[in-house]
């Protein structure tokens, strides 16, 4: 696998955010205006390659809607508690901190991701684009994390690892027989990321380590193949042993924004909003007291106007976690200066039919109807040739009237996308 430590004023340079309407995207004026990125929850954009561009040399863009399922069964096991009743929970190089109560300013959790074969191959092995994919993931999850105030959190990415050849991922752990759909049995493999990990000495100085996968992360139940959960993380699991964990991301659609801000969430100690507290770490306090149908992040319910935020009791974990003297490598910066740090948006560059494609891959014919009423930013999606339909909501930044595009669910003016402080 190639490592990556990565410029962090290199990255910066192009990448624009609006925390309000939660876009961040990366924009480059190399050969005509081009414009990548998240538009808000659902919207995405990215420039249309190999089409033919517009009398005024412009490249063509689309924009593209992506969807989430509202449903806390349909996502079960995204998280688990490590097996083990080992006390000695840090590793050796990040045990320099003095102790006491702190209550901090700012968190900077350092992350290292790890892009898996198809993931790199989809974007051609590219660094750079690699590179800035995981930025823009990276900058929409940190516009969730706004939301916490006590402690401010913003996650930094420090490294990427690009695989070049299937070889160079002994740990992923495949589903016999399904090789065609690549599906991957996740907890069998997370597992044999974290020991993949913990040989590795140049993930030493990084507080959590994220896979990022192209295949279908699966599980076994009653002789069942499940599909249906899109990340996975050891709760508690940032700074110990424990520090690694994956989500499902197909290229294009950034889809896993939202997962991996929830997941990241995990590695810092959060369960989902209304469960008890975890046995691990020792004085783990839970979430009881936060109900499920609030809808904040961690949860599955994507209910406005909380669907971007943390809830109080999430806040309050990470905190409590971030005072334990195992997780002091929270607040140590990183004595590498080399940073990945993104403003970009995940919507504004892709048409809506790509992000039918995407959302439904499972079906062989896809397209959008393009005569469908955008006004209410709903994508209708065919999914047969007789007309059966799917209608999912339409990524930020898709055209929906005359001067208006999509913005959280809304046809309104487009918003400015500030420079990333």
């Amino acid at each position: 696998p190639t490592k990556q430590e990565m410029s962090g004023p290199e990255m910066e340079k192009n990448l624009y955010h609006d925390e309000e309407h939660m876009a961040s995207v990366h924009l480059s004026e190399e050969n005509g205006i081009s414009i990548e990125g998240v538009v808000g929850d659902k919207l995405r954009i990215k420039p249309m390659d190999g089409m033919e561009r517009s009398l005024d040399g412009q490249i063509p863009h689309r924009l593209y809607d992506i969807n989430y399922a509202d449903n806390k069964d349909n996502h079960p096991d995204d998280y688990a508690v490590p097996n083990t009743t080992d006390t000695d929970i840090t590793p050796q190089s990040r045990l320099l901190w003095n102790t006491g109560l702190r209550i901090p300013v700012l968190i900077h959790p350092e992350v290292h991701v790890v892009a898996d074969y198809d993931i790199s191959r989809a974007l051609k092995f590219d660094e750079k684009k690699i590179a800035r994919y995981v930025a823009i993931l990276g900058n929409s999850a940190n516009l969730r994390y706004r939301s916490m105030v006590q402690p401010r959190v913003q996650l930094v990415i420090v490294g990427i690892t690009v695989t070049n050849k299937p070889s160079d991922e002994p740990y992923m752990v495949k589903v016999e027989g399904y090789e065609a759909t690549k599906n991957i049995l996740y907890s069998d493999t997370i597992a044999a990321f974290n020991n993949y990990v913990m040989r590795q000495s140049y993930f030493d100085q990084s507080d959590i380590i994220f896979l990022i996968t192209g295949k279908n992360m699966s599980r076994w139940d009653n002789q069942k193949l499940y599909t249906n959960t899109g990340g996975f993380a050891y709760c508690g699991g940032a700074c110990t042993k424990w520090r690694v964990g994956m989500i499902e991301e197909r290229v294009g659609s950034y889809y896993g924004v939202f997962v991996f801000a929830h997941e990241i969430a995990h590695s810092l100690g959060c369960v989902h909003d209304g469960e008890r507290a975890n046995p691990w770490p020792a004085g783990h306090i839970g979430s009881e007291d936060c109900p499920y149908d609030a809808g904040y992040m961690m949860t599955y319910k994507f209910a406005a106007p909380n669907m971007y935020k943390f809830s109080p009791c999430c806040q309050r974990e990470v905190l409590n976690i971030y005072n334990r003297p195992a997780y002091h490598c929270l607040s140590e910066k990183n004595s590498v200066e080399a940073r990945i740090y993104s403003s970009k948006l995940p919507g504004e560059v892709s048409s809506r039919t790509t992000y039918c494609k995407l959302v439904y891959k499972s079906y062989s014919y896809v397209e959008a109807d393009k005569k469908y009423d955008m006004r209410k930013c709903i994508v209708k999606c065919f999914i047969d040739k007789k007309g059966g339909n799917m209608l999912i909501g339409a990524v930020d930044g898709v055209h929906c009237d005359k001067n208006k595009v999509c913005v959280l669910g809304n046809c309104t003016h487009k918003p400015s996308i500030k420079k990333a402080e």
